[in-house]
């Protein structure tokens, strides 16, 4: 069976200056093959530990990318959609996170 999952992003940023963006968030949504609930949070933890990335930004700061968690499973109509490709990404501020956190 085919399920997309939600997951939850965040930007750490050392030496943070005053245009930085502290609240920075990305919800991502991940389409995955699995044979059951066990198996679709295994792959999302492992794809979400794999997408955990760092750069240094314009102002010579570190900008850390940090999975935080999964925020919502979904199970897809059609199986024509390839297993791991991401379907959705969207930056959310910490209000629009605490919103989505709390509608769970």
């Amino acid at each position: 069976m085919k399920k997309s999952v939600s997951l939850l992003f965040s930007a750490q940023i050392t030496n943070l200056s005053q245009w930085s963006f502290e609240d920075l968030f990305e919800e991502i949504i991940v389409v995955f093959d699995c044979v059951d609930d066990d198996d679709l949070k295994q792959k999302s933890l492992e794809w979400a530990k794999m997408h955990e990335h760092e750069y240094k930004n314009e102002a010579g700061e570190m900008v850390y990318w940090k999975f935080v968690e999964i925020l919502h499973i979904s199970p897809l109509e059609t199986d024509e959609i390839q297993s791991g490709i991401e379907i959705f990404s969207r930056f959310l501020t910490r209000k629009q996170v605490n919103t989505l956190i709390e509608d769970l």
